[in-house]
């Protein structure tokens, strides 16, 4: 452990999984009436869950966290970063659209 370690920030990589995943669940549960955007909604949340998953990025701190994989990487931090930030405003918005045409982005 390097002296830099105890003065990093909190990962702002598994905190915006977290947030993005809660925001998700709310959009969800909110629109129970619509079973077609209820079901986009479903199907982005399990992506989600399953690439935080598979990627660590879930985890706060330890080896197996992206945020300790890409310590090396700063453009592509910054990269997940900025498109989690962005996946949030969207569902924050309660933008389902926005959401649906991002996904084709991607």
């Amino acid at each position: 452990m390097t002296g830099n370690e105890a003065s990093e920030p909190p990962s702002q990589i598994s905190a915006l999984v977290a947030r993005g995943l809660s925001s998700l669940k709310t959009l969800l549960d909110g629109l129970d009436g619509n079973p077609t955007q209820g079901s986009a909604a479903a199907s982005h949340l399990a992506r989600l869950k399953l690439w935080a998953g598979n990627l660590g990025a879930h985890r706060s701190s330890g080896t197996r966290s992206l945020e300790y994989r890409l310590r090396d990487a700063s453009s592509v931090r910054s990269h997940i970063i900025s498109l989690l930030q962005d996946l949030c405003t969207t569902v924050d918005e309660g933008d389902i659209a926005g959401l649906l045409s991002e996904a084709r982005v991607y």
